[in-house]
C-alpha cells in the first residue's frame, strides 16, 4: 500500500475533471489517497497585465469576453456553493467545490516549496506526490521528501512539447504528429525534464476544440495517474529516459502562432 498526495491549484476550469474521473474509475487497489493539497499561484500586478494581454489575443475579442463572463459566473457560483451550501451544490465551479461535494480531504498551502508544506508531507508518511498542472519548479528538498518521489502529469508526448500549454502545441502539430500522449514523469529541478514512468498515446481529432481537448486530457490524466501509481505500488516499474536531444521547449504562443493555429482550421473554444 502506497500513500499518495495530489497537488494542484484551485482553478475554476478543467482541473476538476481530473478528480471527477479519478473517482469514477475507483483507482484504489494498493493505493491510499491522503487527499489533495492546494498550493498558491505565484504572480503580481505585472503578471496579471501580461496574462490579460495574452488572453486577449489567445481567445480573440469574442472568446475573451465569453471567458470573462464564464469566469465571473464560476466565481459567483463557487462562493454560493462553498460559502452557503458547504459544497453540497449542483455543478462543478472549482476544484475545491468538487472535492467538498465528494468528501475528499484537502489542505491549503501558500507555497509548495515552503517548509510548512514539506513538514506536512513528512507528517502524512507520503510515499508519492502527484501534481496536476501547477506550472512551478520544485526545490530538491521537496523532490526528495516522498520516498518514491514527486510525479507530474503532462499533456504531451514528452520529450516533445515541454513547457507551457502542451495541449495547444500538441494540436498545433497535429498535421505532423496525429497522435498525442499523456505522460507521467518523475520531477527534477528542471521543467518537464525528469525520467518517464508512464506514457499513453491519445488520438487527436481536428474537430475538437482546444478546450474540449484539454478536458479530455484531464480525464485521460486520471487514468494515467492510476496506472502510474499501480506501477509504483507493485514495485515492478522502470523509468524511461526523457531524451533531451529530442526535446522541444514551448513558451506561451505568440499572437502570430495563435493566428497560424486558427488558419489550420483549429479552434480555441
Amino acid at each position: 500500500m502506497i500513500h499518495a498526495l495530489f497537488v494542484c491549484n484551485d482553478t475554476p476550469f478543467y482541473t476538476a475533471e481530473f478528480y471527477r474521473e479519478w473517482d469514477r474509475i475507483g483507482c484504489n487497489n494498493g493505493i491510499r489517497v491522503i487527499g489533495n493539497a492546494f498550493v498558491g499561484i505565484k504572480g503580481g500586478s505585472e503578471r496579471f497585465r501580461k496574462r490579460l494581454y495574452r488572453s486577449w489575443y489567445f481567445y480573440g475579442p469574442r472568446g475573451f469576453f465569453i471567458m470573462i463572463l464564464r469566469l465571473a459566473w464560476h466565481r459567483i457560483m463557487n462562493k454560493i456553493a462553498i460559502g452557503i451550501f458547504n459544497g453540497k451544490f449542483p455543478g462543478m465551479f472549482s476544484v475545491r467545490h468538487y472535492l467538498m461535494k465528494s468528501n475528499w480531504k484537502f489542505f491549503s498551502f501558500t507555497d509548495i516549496n515552503a517548509s510548512e508544506f514539506i513538514e506536512f508531507v513528512q507528517s502524512q508518511n507520503t510515499d508519492v506526490i502527484i501534481t496536476i498542472g501547477i506550472g512551478q519548479k520544485l526545490k530538491m528538498e521537496l523532490l526528495t521528501t516522498p520516498s518514491l518521489g514527486v510525479f507530474n502529469i503532462h499533456n504531451s508526448a514528452l520529450p516533445r512539447n515541454r513547457g507551457l500549454l502542451p495541449a495547444f502545441w500538441t494540436l498545433y502539430e497535429l498535421d505532423k504528429f496525429p497522435q498525442g500522449a499523456i505522460t507521467v514523469y518523475r520531477m527534477d529541478e528542471g521543467f518537464d525534464t525528469g525520467p518517464i514512468l508512464f506514457q499513453e498515446s491519445i488520438q487527436l481529432n481536428r474537430e475538437e476544440s482546444l478546450e474540449q481537448f484539454i478536458i479530455r486530457t484531464k480525464k485521460c490524466g486520471a487514468h494515467a495517474a492510476c496506472n502510474a501509481l499501480r506501477k509504483l505500488s507493485e514495485g515492478n516499474f522502470k523509468l524511461m529516459p526523457n531524451d533531451h536531444s529530442k526535446s522541444i521547449y514551448r513558451k506561451f504562443p505568440t499572437a502570430e502562432e495563435v493566428k497560424h493555429f486558427r488558419e489550420k482550421g483549429l479552434r480555441i473554444i
